[in-house]
């Protein structure tokens, strides 16, 4: 703090003892002038100096922290999803269309429901396992030790939701609950993007305007720990998630026949236009910070647009192939496609599963099926640990019991439940079906 000189009225001057020296009445008028201006000049320049001080400690633009986000790569989310120690799997094998969660564990290899309740029937909302049924769809998520359950919502009874537990199903509590018209979208390949604090999710909302209908496409961000949720961006057309680049989230946005892969800064609100490229089958998607196009009609995966330097290359057989991206860990991406043939007057399908290594280009095939009750299949990978899949095997069927919506009178009926098993992916793609079991508990 500057302080100020003040003098004694009675004229002494306060550089000099009292009484001591003595100053005829001009003097004193100049000595007192000249202090004067030397006590303004330094008030002056201290001030100044601890103005600057203040305008740089107290105005500094504050150090934004940028959250770390994350691609998990889980193509199954609306089925499966993987954490450190095992596989959570949505079953949907009631007649009323409800759900619940399986957990399966690598180590002792056991299926059991994510539910601590002895003697529970696993059948309604007292279940941590239970998702009731007609909720427009689920999806899960894992990170960081938390389970996260999406209800996709189906805007006429049943609203979009969060919920979040921890990887045993305990404390598991709701955390957002969406407005009746909006609905939580899932991907053509991954279906949100997570950091530790946050998920980011694609969202439809239905909006009037003038008498009429349309739809709003959103990108937020929900904060785990409360439900908080902000916009991130509002989109004009339909946009998809393909992964994860530099810290910034990328997605494909359509328009008409052409795609446009965009990066969206999470922080800034902005998005920017990386490459575009005209209908076809192909899907992007994001590995190791990387993006890649899996193109069909090329039969090739190359980066980003590199379509003349195919990192991998395989054949199809037979046409009219639908295929996806089922497991994508290790530099490995499992993919399956079922292809349909004409002979003869028939339709022939054909069911085939390709292991494609991006990092040496070797490409394995496999037509191995399994029985689902009479019908031919291919096996479903929920989750890759090493080098193991966690595949269904087969099915059996129980009886179970149930109110019929339309008597309201109990009724017995019959469920196909999934057998699982764990299999070598060397043992997958030489077509020998030699899996250790899943232990129902």
């Amino acid at each position: 703090m500057v302080k100020k000189l003040f003098y004694s009225a009675k004229g002494e001057n306060p550089m000099c003892g009292y009484g001591i020296y003595k100053c005829n009445k001009k003097k004193l008028t100049i000595v007192l002038f000249i202090l004067f201006l030397f006590s303004f000049t330094s008030c002056v320049r201290k001030n100044t100096e601890n103005s600057e001080n203040n305008t740089n400690s107290s105005y500094d633009e504050p150090k934004i922290e940028t959250e770390q986000l994350v691609n998990t790569n889980e193509f199954s989310s609306i089925i499966s999803v993987t954490s450190e120690d095992g596989t959570y799997i949505l079953e949907m094998n009631n007649t009323d269309g409800s759900y619940n969660i399986h957990y399966m564990d690598y180590k002792s290899n056991c299926d059991v429901y994510l539910c601590s309740s002895p003697n529970c029937s696993h059948d309604d909302l007292s279940c941590t396992s239970f998702i009731p049924a007609n909720c427009g769809g689920v999806m899960l998520a894992y990170n960081n030790g938390q389970l996260i359950e999406v209800i996709l919502g189906n805007k006429i009874d049943t609203p979009a939701q969060i919920y979040v537990m921890d990887k045993a199903g305990g404390n598991k509590k709701l955390i957002k609950t969406f407005s009746p018209e909006e609905t939580v979208d899932f991907g053509y390949t991954i279906s949100y993007v997570l950091s530790d604090e946050n998920i980011y999710l694609m969202t439809e909302k239905s909006c009037t305007e003038n008498g009429e209908v349309y739809m709003k496409n959103e990108l937020i961000k929900v904060s785990l720990a409360d439900g908080d949720t902000s916009v991130i961006m509002e989109m004009d057309s339909p946009t998809f998630f393909v992964g994860v680049r530099d810290n910034k989230i990328l997605m494909k946005e359509l328009h008409g026949q052409i795609n446009y892969i965009i990066e969206v800064d999470p922080v800034s609100g902005s998005k920017e236009t990386v490459m575009q490229y005209n209908g076809g089958r192909i899907l992007p998607f994001e590995y190791d910070n990387q993006l890649y196009m899996l193109d069909f009609e090329r039969h090739g995966v190359y980066k980003n647009d590199q379509v003349d330097n195919p990192l991998v290359t395989f054949e199809f057989n037979g046409s009219n192939s639908l295929s996806g991206i089922r497991v994508l860990k290790n530099s490995r991406m499992i993919i399956d496609n079922s292809s349909i043939y004409f002979d003869n007057g028939n339709y022939i399908t054909k069911y085939e599963k390709y292991c494609l290594n991006l990092s040496d280009g070797n490409v394995q095939s496999s037509s191995l099926t399994i029985d689902k009750n009479g019908k031919e299949a291919l096996p479903w990978i929920y989750g890759m640990f090493g080098d193991k899949l966690l595949i269904d095997v087969g099915c059996h069927i129980e009886k179970k019991y149930g109110f019929n919506s339309q008597t309201g009178e109990m009724e017995e009926y019959e469920s196909e439940i999934p057998d699982y098993g764990v299999i070598t992916a060397d043992n997958l793609f030489s077509n020998n079906l030699e899996y250790d079991t899943v232990t129902l508990n």
